[in-house]
């Protein structure tokens, strides 16, 4: 499939944009170029922003962790502390900070 390009000009840059097509179902392919820059393959999930001025910017979402993963995320032998532990913490305030 021929994929058509369009030169924009924004702010002083001279940029290529790809041209994709919405099918009936809404549905937008993306082609081979820019599933590579995106680095993603099949069934991969897309984050989409919506920006102002009617764009869109897209990247590969990153995995969602579980809370298990949290969990686990202080090494052996790190200083565990309980809940008066952070409260008193919190209380001192930040270094250097009245």
């Amino acid at each position: 499939m021929r994929q058509l390009a369009l030169l924009l000009v924004l702010d002083g840059v001279v940029r290529v944009a790809r041209v994709l097509k919405v099918t009936a179902k809404g549905q937008v392919v993306l082609g081979r170029e820019v599933l590579r820059h995106l680095e993603i393959g099949e069934s991969a999930s897309l984050a989409a922003e919506l920006l102002p001025g009617g764009r869109v910017e897209l990247r590969a979402a990153l995995p969602a962790g579980s809370i298990e993963d949290f969990f686990h995320c202080v090494p052996p032998g790190w200083a565990r502390l309980t809940i008066e532990d952070i409260g008193e913490l919190a209380a001192q305030g930040r270094p250097g900070r009245a």
